[in-house]
């Protein structure tokens, strides 16, 4: 027992630290933090030198907007973190924490911008060194493209907009995915930039006074209310408050750039090489202004490369294998997949092989957003993409074998299992395949009963109305998860339209019987399996509400 708290008491210290264990014995991964989410080439250069020193030569761009480095050594860490500190880089912590701040280009940046983040994110980000034992993801948008996803990543997210010559915050509460995914609620409009400082302290306070073990910002809200969630946090948001110290986010531009375009690269699943990055960071300097944005779907961003020198631009990332992502395209994205100790299947092989297949004549040119996760925790934003796709582990109970002891009961955090009669029973309607409960059974009574990729559509993270997708397949193989979404790719550019617009158009049920054919894979139960919440894209499809539904039962998620 005490070998088992020692155990726990240093993995916690880990994942505390930015340091993740991963599935290879002796391995981990360390997360690396970034300033306004975005990194000078001098940093860049500095985590490809740790990469291929301590590492296997490689880094990944995560839905964090930070890089990690996989593949460290235990024994190495210390001397990697000493070495990124010398350029000025922290690590990102993890587990119950409050991790990095998620950011938009900004003002000098991107035309479309109200009012400058960076701005608020160096105020905010003082609360990263807050202990509250709780994990915390804050957000925020220059405008209402949102194009961090923050409704449905950030715990507390704010979005910038005008009103009547008022320019202001919008602050947004609840955003998570996960098994119980929630879009962030509205919980204040048109805040000062003081303003919100204050209301994510007054978010703090209440996290501290209300939440439980294990409790997100979505929990709160649906054991306490979002009448009294809203009341707590707009308390006394006229009041000055104490002055905070200031991140500088010293990777932003200095003067406006937002009349040159942003050059995305292709990084499919988020995967650069040391090589590659030490080039990105040359090209920068030469033609950029030595800044490279992490993009929240896994791509290098360089702003402020004049149009006269794309071209020349693009001609060196082909020398290192890198291609430009052609506007208004996206990154094929996927997690970690077999390298991360929760995966069940790796989807990097299928992305990659959705990435190849999107570069032939017929389906060139193909603006989709196409996503990877290999367990529900959706790290990849599979179920906020056009197709995505995850894996799943759906268990049945050999009875015989089953004792009642409850840990199936107790892990899931569904509430599919109950114990009934001494016995476990699933709810298959509330259960969502993620494994868990096969992890903990101690007398092999949990099984697995079907495993494999399932396929969502008509998901969005980014915009005014983020949505999560809505199951179209489940339980295929590698095979038959890429022929459908072939399939699907295929009439979405033979009608010219786009995923979204198709499943707004004809329903998922449509979209399933357009699919169908001899062979072709159904879900074997009702839709509402994966579309139960209000604001998955079947039910925004049928014109239904978006308001968060109630919760009582104050289960961990």
């Amino acid at each position: 027992m005490k070998f088992e708290l020692f155990l726990k008491s240093s993995i916690v210290k880990q994942l505390e630290s930015g340091l993740i264990k991963l599935t290879e014995e002796g391995m981990y991964s360390i997360w690396v933090k970034t300033t306004c989410c975005a990194l000078t080439s001098d940093q860049l250069r500095k985590a490809a030198d740790v990469a291929e020193k301590y590492g296997r030569g490689y880094l990944l761009f995560t839905s964090r907007q930070i890089v990690t480095i996989p593949f460290i050594r235990l024994e190495d860490v210390e001397r990697a973190r000493s070495e990124l500190e010398e350029i000025s880089l922290k690590l990102d912590r993890c587990g119950s924490r409050v991790r990095n701040i998620n950011v938009c280009w900004g003002q000098k940046v991107c035309p479309k911008a109200v009012l400058s983040p960076a701005a608020l994110a160096g105020k905010l980000d003082s609360f990263f060194y807050d202990p509250l034992p709780h994990k915390i993801k804050l957000g925020i948008s220059a405008c209402s493209d949102d194009c961090v996803a923050g409704r449905f990543l950030a715990d507390v997210h704010f979005i910038a907009r005008q009103e009547n010559g008022r320019k202001g915050w919008d602050a947004y509460l609840g955003g998570k995915l996960g098994l119980n995914a929630f879009r962030g609620e509205q919980v204040a409009e048109l805040l000062s930039e003081d303003q919100a400082v204050h209301l994510t302290r007054n978010f703090f306070e209440l996290m501290r006074a209300q939440a439980k073990k294990g409790d997100r910002s979505a929990d709160l809200i649906r054991r306490i209310g979002l009448k009294r969630v809203r009341e707590e946090l707009n308390r006394n948001l006229e009041q000055p408050t104490e002055a905070l110290a200031t991140m500088d986010c010293t990777a932003q531009p200095k003067d406006e750039i937002s009349q040159f375009p942003v050059l995305k690269i292709r990084a499919t699943c988020g995967e650069v090489s040391s090589k590659q990055a030490r080039a990105i960071a040359k090209l920068c300097d030469k033609y950029g202004r030595g800044m490279i944005y992490c993009g929240v779907r896994g791509s290098p961003e360089i702003p402020g490369v004049p149009r006269e020198a794309v071209k020349n631009f693009e001609r060196g990332l082909e020398k290192v294998g890198l291609k430009l992502i052609t506007s208004p395209g996206h990154n094929l994205y996927a997690c970690w997949g077999s390298d991360c100790t929760h995966f069940l299947i790796d989807t990097r092989p299928l992305i990659r092989r959705l990435e190849t297949r999107l570069q032939k004549p017929d389906l060139s040119g193909l603006v989709v957003k196409i996503a990877g996760a290999s367990c529900s925790n959706s790290c990849g934003l599979a179920y906020l993409s056009d197709l995505g796709i995850v894996a799943g582990k759906e268990p049945k109970v050999e009875l015989g074998l089953c004792n009642g002891c409850g840990l199936c009961f107790q892990v899931c955090q569904r509430g599919a299992i109950i114990i009934k009669d001494g016995r476990a029973v699933i709810d298959y309607e509330k259960c969502r395949p993620c494994g868990q409960c096969l992890q903990v059974c101690p007398s092999s009574a949990l099984v697995e009963n079907r495993k494999g990729f399932l396929v969502f559509a008509g998901g969005q993270g980014e915009g005014s109305d983020p949505r999560l997708g809505g199951l179209l397949a489940e339980f295929l193989t590698e095979d038959q998860a890429f022929a459908l979404v072939e399939k699907c790719l295929l009439m979405v550019k033979r009608r010219q339209t786009t995923v979204s617009r198709l499943v707004a158009e004809i329903g998922l049920e449509g979209l399933r019987a357009a699919l169908s054919g001899p062979g072709s894979p159904q879900p074997s139960r009702a839709p509402k399996f994966w579309t139960d919440e209000n604001y998955s894209c079947e039910n925004r499809a049928l014109g239904q509400t978006t308001s968060g539904k109630e919760d009582t039962s104050g289960r961990e998620s």
